[in-house]
């Protein structure tokens, strides 16, 4: 029997649309999908891209899109790249301060971009 999401995500790629200017919400496909969470709908959205499609999930209006041409989606990767340097920042921070704090874990941190 196959999951929730793999019925549901052909049917939510279709809501999906074309450029940041048109990026839906994750609470209005709530709602279109009569959802009280978006788990599902995150699920979903996560095995279509790994099935290779391009959706992206904008953290300032916190809607999904596909993007329309290849400015957004370099912006959009310039984007994620900068919050993926500033985790791996933080993370080593956090690793030094275990370490000093709690030298019995003895942890190492091998991060490479």
């Amino acid at each position: 029997m196959k999951n929730k999401t793999a019925i549901d995500k052909q049917i939510i790629l279709a809501f999906i649309p074309f450029g940041k200017n048109h990026s839906i919400k994750k609470e209005t496909l709530c709602s279109i999908f009569n959802l009280r969470n978006d788990r599902m709908i995150r699920a979903a959205i996560e095995e279509l891209r790994q099935e290779g499609y391009c959706i992206i999930a904008d953290t300032v209006s916190g809607g999904y899109y596909i993007p329309a041409n290849e400015e957004e989606a370099r912006d959009y990767l310039a984007m994620e790249l900068k919050r993926l340097k500033t985790v791996i920042s933080n993370t080593k921070n956090l690793f030094k301060i275990f370490n000093r704090k709690y030298p019995k874990l003895n942890l190492n941190l091998e991060l490479t971009l």
